[in-house]
């Protein structure tokens, strides 16, 4: 079942960016240069394909439309498709987050991050490259 959830959820966000990217490069792919490098978007203006104004313009309406679209299907995906129920269990779901967290920290950072379980052989093959590093065979 989880795969075919997964599925689901891979064909929608696949048919979604096939969807944005056709709308945005219809007329040409210079539609969507906002989403490249500076340099690159600097380059097409010199060549005179499109003014800083039009980006300007496309960046604005991909974030006011692309980006809330993105973030609804997420929203989807995590209540419809994987039956979270109420805010909190769909927002921990939908960044990651399920049961437990680690935090520590780093210099002076405070980390919080999803607990990851080793399911396997991963733990087992740490332990021997750290032994391996530290000499032993």
């Amino acid at each position: 079942m989880l795969a075919i959830k997964l599925i689901a959820e891979g064909l929608g966000l696949g048919l979604l960016l096939n969807i944005i990217c056709a709308v945005g490069i219809k007329n040409s792919a210079v539609g969507m240069v906002h989403l490249y490098d500076p340099k690159v978007q600097d380059r097409v203006i010199q060549l005179g394909m499109t003014t800083r104004e039009a980006i300007r313009k496309r960046s604005s309406l991909f974030r006011g439309l692309c980006l809330p679209a993105y973030m609804a299907y997420v929203l989807v995906c995590v209540w419809a498709i994987n039956g979270a129920r109420g805010f909190w269990p769909g927002f921990y779901e939908a960044i990651g987050f399920t049961d437990e967290a680690e935090c520590f920290l780093r210099g002076n950072e405070l980390v919080i991050r999803p607990l990851c379980r080793n399911s396997g052989g991963e733990f087992a093959e740490q332990i021997l490259a750290e032994l391996i590093s530290e000499g032993f065979s």
